[in-house]
């Protein structure tokens, strides 16, 4: 039996090694404090600290032992926590639910209460009190969420930097564990995305963002389709996925009709999202797509 690696703790993963490592630090002492709102723009990337932890342990975050992963999870979400309290309802929030103390535990930031659709709305419209970072900095994008239940739609604040590392690190992820397990090496990859944007809903922006950024694949912002598109996606040499909502993934059944087994035989992959997918739609998919995986991705 091969022996099994010891766990290596955050420390090890984290000591200084060179001069330029000032900037590996994500979370020095310096910045476990509650920080201005020029601080807060100034913080490392955390996809680069995640990153260099990764080249120094020789294998993804993902990959790491588990406490390890904890241990950073932990400290990031001390910073975090202290990046909030730098505003005052966020402060009020948070000290309410634990008090003024650092976080000091998992189980200790689960005691913040969930910030519910109506918090998310009186924090982030209107004059926005909620935002650290003011909007006259720039750099964010607006989005809108919800509403089907109220009729009132919340506006999400996204910084564009940290939406980018989100992209990178989600199709990184989805590249090591779905693509190169299920889409062949040493053909053209494609990832076409059915979701469109409306009302300000960034559905295909934002799922895009994280497709396009799967490495080694050619990305296809189909939008809407209908059985010609799909029938011309399909003929492209190489392997597919396509991402689409539960409705728009049913739909691929009655689109066979109209499409050669061979350019059948080069869909890998079905993402869909928004709502289940039925068993026998499952059925009739692989029966007609028959190298094809189902796969359950929500964009949150």
């Amino acid at each position: 039996m091969a022996q099994v690696e010891p766990a290596r703790s955050l420390p090890a993963l984290w000591d200084r090694s060179g001069p330029d490592d000032g900037e590996d630090t994500l979370a020095v002492d310096a910045l476990l404090v509650r920080p201005t709102a020029d601080e807060v723009r100034a913080l490392p990337s955390f996809l680069d600290a995640l990153r260099r932890i990764g080249e120094r342990a020789g294998r993804p975050f993902e990959r790491l032992p588990l406490d390890v992963q904890n241990a950073l999870i932990e400290r990031r979400l001390r910073q975090l926590v202290e990046v909030c309290r730098a505003n005052p309802l966020w402060r009020a929030r948070i000290d309410g639910a634990i008090g003024g103390r650092p976080l000091a535990s998992l189980a200790a930031f689960q005691d913040v209460p969930a910030t519910d659709k109506e918090t998310a709305r009186l924090f982030y419209t209107g004059e926005r009190p909620g935002m650290v970072v003011p909007l006259s900095h720039g750099g964010f994008q607006i989005a809108t969420s919800g509403g089907t239940a109220s009729g009132q739609p919340t506006e999400i604040v996204y910084p564009l930097d940290e939406l980018a590392d989100t992209y990178r690190w989600a199709g990184e992820f989805i590249g090591r564990h779905i693509v190169d397990s299920l889409m062949p090496p040493g053909e053209a990859r494609w990832v076409a995305c059915t979701l469109a944007d409306h009302m300000m809903w960034s559905s295909s922006s934002m799922v895009g963002g994280v497709l396009q950024s799967i490495p080694g694949i050619n990305y296809i912002a189909a939008g809407a389709i209908d059985p010609q598109v799909f029938g011309r996606i399909l003929a492209y040499p190489g392997s597919k996925a396509i991402m689409g909502i539960s409705r728009s993934i049913a739909d691929l059944v009655a689109y066979a009709a109209d499409v050669p087994a061979d350019d059948r035989a080069s869909l890998r992959i079905a993402m869909y999202g928004s709502g289940a997918l039925q068993p026998k739609v499952h059925a009739a998919l692989k029966a007609l797509y028959p190298n094809l995986s189902i796969v359950s991705f929500f964009a949150a």
